[in-house]
């Protein structure tokens, strides 16, 4: 699916919302507030995350959409240039730490799951850089009133 086929990002959260994932993501959203991780006002919100391209000293070369198995052993590859992930961010970019999102969207399919970086090493303000790949983070809407 192409951007701007099928439902919008906006009628996709509230798909997911209500057929898979609200009652999971009110039990991470509820443990990450006893934890005190929603002191960053993202964590909660919907976003996209882009991988835009791999680091010069890449520790692993990135795959071809046709090799990478979506959810599979991929060992000695990254992901491919260009993957897109929407989803429920549960971690916010931080030096040091990995990112967390709930996962909705794969590639504009429905893929409800979870996808977690490798540890950040260099940040902006809307990219975050890993040891292999370099990412794009984007807000698409602010944490929902119920989390």
């Amino acid at each position: 699916m192409r951007k701007g086929d099928g439902p919008s990002t906006e009628r996709r959260w509230a798909d997911s919302r209500f057929s898979f994932g609200a009652e999971l993501s009110v039990r991470h959203l509820n443990r990450a507030k006893r934890k005190g991780m929603l002191e960053n006002k993202l964590v909660g919100s919907l976003v996209r995350i882009t991988k835009l391209r791999v680091t010069p000293n890449a520790l692993f070369a990135p795959s071809t959409r046709g090799e990478y198995v979506p959810g599979g052993d991929n060992p000695g590859v990254s992901l491919p240039v260009d993957y897109v992930n929407e989803g429920i961010l549960l971690r916010p970019p931080e030096l040091g730490e990995r990112v967390l999102v709930l996962r909705l969207v794969r590639d504009g399919d429905r893929a409800p799951g979870a996808f977690q970086s490798g540890p950040i090493v260099e940040m902006s303000t809307d990219e975050f850089t890993t040891l292999n790949s370099v990412y794009r983070i984007e807000l698409l809407a602010q944490r929902p009133p119920w989390a």
